[in-house]
């Protein structure tokens, strides 16, 4: 005879422990951009001032969890030595002004008369001496094609440009713009953007683990959330079953719940997957492990309650198009029972 008690205890424990384990892997991914943190403010004091290097002055729209995106990219600026060369001594073209309104980006020429030296060389010491992008580019350009006054003014002046973009299509658009003599068409403009987009890589790839780990966190919460409602009902009406107190209508209801919670085993797999692709080296992540044995006793106590009825509802391997594209009857029982939850609330 099954214990039915220690079953239903054994799926409550262990979606319980997947949705920790969740938690935990989250955990892993802060501090994933915790060093990110220390990899951009090494050596690097934290107090304001002007002696600071420019990408330690983060800028207001760019504070939080944007800090890392700034030093990245104002590091790697000095790669283009477009950046040095092209100034405000122009007028936008008809085709870069309409880019500009399209993307909601403003550039302002007039501060770059602003842009004050004697208030900006203590700033401009302490960052040339900590990036080698910058030395190489000033070595190259001054005074070869640039004057030292002009470098470090049209440095500044693009930087203070920059700190008003609240994103990476902004700050390739506002480049494209302020570093190429002049874009005139649609083609100028994406050969510009694929140029730019390989100088500031390393920015782009830490902006997108931060929106990656922003968009999914809501998704995978819910999705435990909903997965873990449907175990907990199922479990209920275990209960229910092993006592003799279930009628048909039961029978089908916990068939029901069965195949939604096969169907959330599923996709909860294929966020795993996705979850482990993001993080650099999963070798001996013991947050990663941990994750994968929860994952996999769940699917161990989904095939034993499945042999157990019948053969009902077999658990099948999930696959990333399986997981991805959804069942379609697992669907459909997972928003019955959604409703259920709910209205059992």
């Amino acid at each position: 005879m099954w214990d039915f008690q220690s079953l239903t205890s054994a799926i409550t424990k262990t979606v319980s422990s997947t949705v920790e384990s969740v938690k935990e892997t989250w955990d892993k991914e802060k501090e994933e951009f915790q060093r990110d943190e220390q990899k951009y403010n090494k050596g690097f004091s934290t107090t304001s001032g002007e002696d600071l290097p420019i990408w330690e002055k983060i800028p207001e729209k760019w504070q939080g969890d944007r800090a890392n995106e700034w030093r990245a990219l104002a590091q790697l600026l000095p790669k283009d030595h477009n950046t040095f060369l092209i100034g405000a001594e122009r007028e936008l073209g008809e085709f870069e002004a309409s880019c500009c309104k399209e993307c909601g980006i403003a550039i302002d020429f007039a501060e770059y008369e602003k842009v004050d030296e004697t208030k900006t060389s203590s700033c401009a010491v302490a960052s040339l001496s900590s990036c080698k992008q910058l030395d190489d580019a000033r070595f190259a350009l001054v005074p070869k094609k640039v004057k030292d006054g002009i470098f470090w003014k049209r440095f500044f002046w693009k930087c203070g440009e920059l700190s008003n973009c609240e994103n990476s299509e902004k700050v390739l658009t506002m480049l494209c713009v302020l570093n190429t003599a002049s874009i005139a068409d649609e083609d100028q403009k994406a050969k510009r953007v694929g140029e730019l987009k390989e100088i500031l890589a390393e920015y782009l790839e830490i902006e997108g683990r931060r929106n990656w780990m922003k968009d999914n966190l809501e998704r995978l919460t819910e999705e435990t959330k909903t997965a873990q409602e449907a175990s907990q009902l199922l479990t209920h009406y275990m209960e229910k079953c092993s006592s003799g107190g279930v009628d048909e209508k039961d029978k089908d209801l916990m068939e029901s719940l069965f195949e939604s919670c096969k169907y959330h085993k599923q996709k909860i797999s294929s966020m795993l997957g996705e979850i482990t692709t993001k993080l650099d080296d999963t070798t001996g992540n013991a947050t990663v492990e941990g994750l994968m044995k929860e994952n996999e006793e769940l699917q161990n106590v989904i095939k034993a309650y499945s042999s157990k009825f019948e053969g009902k509802g077999a658990v099948q391997e999930s696959t990333p198009a399986a997981a991805e594209g959804g069942d379609a009857k697992g669907m459909q029982h997972s928003a019955a029972i959604q409703s259920l939850c709910r209205g059992r609330q």
